[in-house]
């Protein structure tokens, strides 16, 4: 379905958010880390898909990575509750 909705929107950040987590679901973490960033390409103020990537980043082991997501995402929103949660603050 995901593809299906990339083939007909190939450029709406929603698709490859959709991709992007049947791929995390499938433990395809790399490739889940690449359609948001493609997500982030084209919506770089949205805050969410800043906490999309650091929760792949973190469970790929790329912790550093991780936490510098989770801060872009709250310079975006700094009311965003899933990056202040990440954070631990």
């Amino acid at each position: 379905m995901s593809d299906r909705a990339i083939a007909l929107a190939p450029t709406h950040q929603g698709a490859l958010v959709l991709r992007a987590n049947a791929l995390a679901g499938l433990q395809n973490l790399g490739d889940a880390i690449e359609q948001i960033n493609e997500a982030i390409d084209l919506e770089p103020e949205m805050a969410e898909l800043y906490s999309n990537l650091g929760s792949l980043r973190a469970r790929s082991g790329q912790l550093a990575d991780a936490e510098s997501a989770f801060l872009r995402a709250l310079e975006v929103d700094p009311k965003s509750d899933e990056a202040h949660a990440a954070l631990g603050n």
